[in-house]
């Protein structure tokens, strides 16, 4: 299976879709119908029609689909930051479980890795206008547990889902703004945020101490500089948190104490 997107764009953020056009191929042998398949983060039933495209060699067939719909955005559970959106399709056959099909990406037929991403920005995959850029993009094979609703053919096997293959596009995207993990490497936060809070550990004991003017000044260049180190590091780790595991509500609630604290900081240190 090979998936190329053409474009990306409809964005409602609201109800945390958009509209995807994109192409899909697959190639195989013997008696198949790869147009049975079921987009499982698709808003409504996308149904694969004719195929643009067919051929055929030897005993192996090739077939070209090309699909337009509007699919849900962070349906996949990779991690994302707070402010970041995970868009693409992911899908898996309607009827045939893994012990029937399994689907392998065509890692001959289309960019992998890196190159996908620098494929979809080189195409313009989402239009600069639109003020979201691609951060980084994935496809891959996976296992998705589906409910059998019941259906005969999968019940009785002591559970009420079966286990299909799935592909899985699934492209981070990102305000076109700057920030600070343009500069900052996100493994580093942690590092940031301890380095922070010791540093200002250490200036509230030299405040203690009352060692004099000099070590008061000393103190207060502490602060200066690792307060701000100390709301951004921390800030950061608790936005993407909150933005993974909570409600929507909440993480505005944490969105509006982090954006106080950047008034309350420069106060407690004009004070």
């Amino acid at each position: 299976v090979g998936v190329q997107v053409h474009e990306i764009g409809d964005f409602d953020l609201e109800k945390e879709n958009a509209s995807v056009d994109f192409s899909v191929w697959f190639r195989y042998r013997g008696n198949f119908e790869p147009q049975d398949i079921l987009f499982t983060n698709a808003t409504k039933p996308v149904a694969l029609e004719a195929p643009s495209f067919e051929t055929a060699a030897g005993d192996m067939v090739y077939r070209l689909y090309r699909v337009k719909g509007t699919f849900n955005l962070n349906f996949s559970g990779a991690p994302r930051v707070y402010g970041s959106h995970i868009a693409g399709v992911g899908f898996r056959h309607k009827t045939l479980n893994r012990n029937n099909l399994r689907y392998v990406v065509d890692v001959l037929g289309m960019p992998y890795g890196e190159a996908l991403k620098e494929r979809l920005i080189k195409d313009k995959v989402i239009a600069p206008g639109l003020g979201w850029v691609t951060d980084r993009a994935s496809v891959s094979q996976e296992e998705a547990r589906e409910d059998a609703l019941g259906e005969p053919k999968y019940v009785g096997y002591g559970s009420i889902a079966s286990d299909f293959s799935k592909i899985t596009l699934a492209i981070v995207i990102k305000k076109d703004t700057m920030s600070a993990r343009d500069v900052i490497p996100n493994e580093w936060f942690i590092y940031l945020a301890i380095f922070g809070f010791l540093a200002s550990l250490f200036a509230m004991g030299m405040d203690a101490k009352k060692l004099g003017k000099y070590w008061s000044f000393q103190s207060f260049g502490l602060r200066l500089v690792f307060w701000p180190v100390l709301l951004l590091a921390a800030g950061n780790l608790i936005l993407d948190y909150a933005y993974q595991n909570l409600s929507l509500s909440q993480v505005y609630m944490a969105v509006m104490i982090y954006d106080s604290f950047w008034w309350v900081m420069p106060a407690l240190l004009v004070d």
